[in-house]
């Protein structure tokens, strides 16, 4: 567990410990309820998880009310 902590610390994607997949959703499936949390959120226990990425879902805007382009 310590070396994959310290894989994900360096963003090191070669890892044989991990699979890094770059999708726009997913499913996750598992034969017991695992627990989740989204964005430090309590998900609750699922034995099955559908997650998808909105893209430019939500716009940031600055106090003069204007929207940014993006975020760095």
């Amino acid at each position: 567990l310590g070396i994959l902590a310290a894989d994900l610390l360096v963003s090191n994607e070669k890892t044989p410990l991990m699979q890094i997949l770059h999708v726009s959703e997913a499913i996750i499936t598992s034969p017991t309820p695992l627990g989740w949390t989204l964005d430090g959120e309590n998900g609750g226990k699922h034995r099955r998880v559908y997650v998808r990425n909105h893209a430019g879902a939500v716009k940031i805007v600055k106090s003069n009310g204007k929207a940014l382009d993006s975020i760095r």
